[in-house]
């Protein structure tokens, strides 16, 4: 069985170009020749994978490993896990022999960076009265929009 990192190919006028520019995705591993050749593994050991990955800015991150089997159309997804500094780690499992390809993606995680930010005004002793606002709206709002019948 041999796995082959996979590069999301995008259409550059559709894709936003300003998410090239904030993230990187670097020292993918399990990897030969940035996947110019297959990695081999054993049917029913767990390939771990890990990656650094970076972003412009102070905006928290988020990231999931995703893969398949080479003559599968549907892709099957789990999240990446922090363990420090820029490195991220998950795990899949193939099932049979074969060639599989996977790959990683990253994101910004909205809740996260916010709940970060009131974290951080909280032990200054800041007033974060504005800050509970935003999520509770849109809380209300979301609620108000459904209908029981």
């Amino acid at each position: 069985m041999s796995v082959s990192p996979h590069a999301k190919l995008y259409d550059l006028q559709t894709a936003p170009q300003v998410s090239a520019d904030l993230f990187h995705i670097e020292d993918v591993y399990p990897s030969v020749e940035n996947g110019r050749f297959p990695v081999k593994r054993v049917v029913g050991e767990p390939v771990e994978v890990w990656a650094d990955i970076v972003r412009d800015g102070h905006d928290q991150v988020s990231a999931e490993l995703f893969w398949r089997a080479d003559d599968r159309s549907e892709w099957t997804h789990a999240p990446m896990v922090h363990h420090g500094n820029d490195r991220w780690t998950a795990s899949f499992r193939p099932l049979r022999p074969g060639r599989y390809v996977y790959g990683i993606e990253a994101w910004t995680d909205e809740f996260a960076t916010w709940r970060r930010g009131f974290e951080l005004k909280m032990a200054a002793g800041q007033d974060v009265a504005l800050d509970l606002i935003h999520p509770h709206v849109e809380r209300n709002t979301l609620v108000g929009e459904v209908s029981y019948s």
